[in-house]
């Protein structure tokens, strides 16, 4: 029969430490990703603000009709995106003959992403003759970030779309 103090096995104190060690990485690991998935979700809205603006531009840009009613006999003069609460924001077509329509974009709540607009515009308006647009700039803000994070969408005189990244969220750069 074996003594039982020569039997080697680990002590309860040192299982209790290994299981203590993996339980404070997980959490690490787990807060990391977190955070990771909350950056993804603001950059995603962002590269979608910066889409909607840019066919704007191009529909401008072209004299597309498509979202003037009706279409086929409609003249457009320009297009503009607007900002209409913290989470929406639409696509609208100004119209010289026929009715206008639009568009609206919805940010889902889940992605816990809002937009703003620096200063008191609210819309970034594309210009048919002059192929440029009324300046202006979207603040997009993730509110689970700490610290916090800001893309900003910059619309230039001369219609160039600049996307930015800003680890303070106090003006747009």
């Amino acid at each position: 029969m074996k003594n039982l103090r020569s039997i080697e096995a680990f002590s309860l104190i040192e299982l209790i430490v290994v299981v203590v060690i993996i339980t404070v990485f997980a959490g690490l690991t787990f807060a990391y990703y977190y955070n990771f998935t909350q950056e993804r979700n603001l950059d995603a809205e962002a590269k979608k603000l910066v889409d909607i603006l840019d066919l704007a531009k191009r529909k401008t840009a072209s004299g597309d009709s498509s979202m003037c009613n009706p279409a086929q006999s409609s003249t457009v003069d320009s297009y503009m995106v607007e900002r209409t609460s913290p989470t929406t924001y639409r696509l609208i077509a100004n119209c010289i003959t026929g009715t206008a329509q639009s568009v609206t974009f919805t940010i889902p709540a889940s992605s816990n992403v809002t937009i703003t607009t620096a200063g008191g515009d609210q819309r970034v308006t594309f210009l048919t003759l002059t192929s440029g647009a009324d300046p202006g700039c979207f603040k997009l803000q993730n509110s689970l970030l700490n610290p916090a994070k800001c893309r900003y969408v910059r619309v230039e005189s001369g219609g160039v779309i600049t996307e930015n990244t800003a680890n303070s969220c106090s003006g747009c750069p």
